[in-house]
């Protein structure tokens, strides 16, 4: 008998190592799924949704905008990980129906590999993208510069509001967790992902550095991130916050209309951080 268990514990063991370097060097496949347009598809696609490109001062594309003159406020978006910039149109109507101050401007950041954006998606690929957008558009203008963070959108979100602090007037997450390796963990509890994960978005560890508003939309029911992890990066969080779970939600069935009392509660309490800091 001791042969043979051997021998079953060798192919355990060898299957096990052959889904761990799987899982190792494939991990970027199942984290990110772009969709890529060509350069006209892209400016076709704008055109139909009513925005132009956001470009840089030296000419980089950073994504996409609606270009309003003297807006009263700027939201940048950092979109989830799959489809591309140009499928998060719906936050266009959502900004300008639930932003209380009248006229703002909705930019929604193209991430390296997605749309027709060149480049590899990673979280260093990610924040360097996030960081130098709002750099160029923190320069340019002198009007409020909100952030909302969908899903690992949340990732550059944190990390853009911990680098420039101040220039940040405050932080909309939806959906979002405060470590990767806890939602990835969940979902793969057979793997050491500590140890392998490769992309970590520590947001609770970025938000220590922030000190302004950050409001917090989860859903009850998310198979994907979980609300516990949500909850856990909003109450690590130790600046001026609140939080809005949605009950019966899941990821991906959040109603996106400015007559939902979570979108109207969440604009208003970051709004007035311009009345009351």
């Amino acid at each position: 008998m001791k042969p043979l268990l051997f021998k079953v514990l060798r192919i355990v063991v060898a299957v096990y190592v052959g889904v761990l370097l799987l899982y190792g060097f494939m991990q970027r496949n199942f984290l990110y799924y772009p969709q890529v347009f060509t350069a006209a598809e892209a400016a076709t696609g704008a055109e139909q949704i009513g925005m132009v490109e956001w470009q840089g001062a030296d000419g980089t594309s950073h994504g996409w905008r609606t270009g309003r003159e003297n807006p009263d406020a700027h939201w940048i978006v950092f979109h989830g990980n799959a489809g591309n910039a140009q499928h998060r149109d719906y936050f266009i109507d959502l900004v300008e129906e639930s932003y209380p101050r009248g006229n703002p401007e909705v930019l929604i950041l193209e991430y390296p590999g997605y749309g027709a954006r060149d480049g590899k998606p990673s979280e260093s690929t990610f924040f360097e993208a996030a960081l130098d957008a709002v750099l160029d558009l923190v320069a340019d203008s002198s009007a409020p510069v909100y952030l909302i963070g969908e899903s690992i959108g949340s990732g550059p979100a944190c990390h853009v509001a911990s680098e420039l602090n101040a220039d940040i007037a405050g932080l909309l997450l939806i959906t979002p967790f405060d470590d990767l390796a806890h939602v990835a963990s969940f979902h793969f509890s057979f793997l050491p992902v500590k140890l392998i994960l490769r992309d970590r978005y520590r947001n609770a560890e970025a938000l220590k550095i922030y000190t302004g508003r950050v409001a917090t939309v989860v859903a009850e029911r998310d198979e994907v991130v979980p609300a516990k992890f949500g909850r856990a990066l909003h109450e690590s969080y130790t600046g001026p916050s609140k939080i809005w779970e949605v009950k019966g939600g899941s990821h991906n069935t959040l109603l996106f209309s400015a007559t939902e009392s979570y979108w109207e509660g969440a604009f208003a309490f970051l709004a007035d951080a311009e009345s009351n800091p």
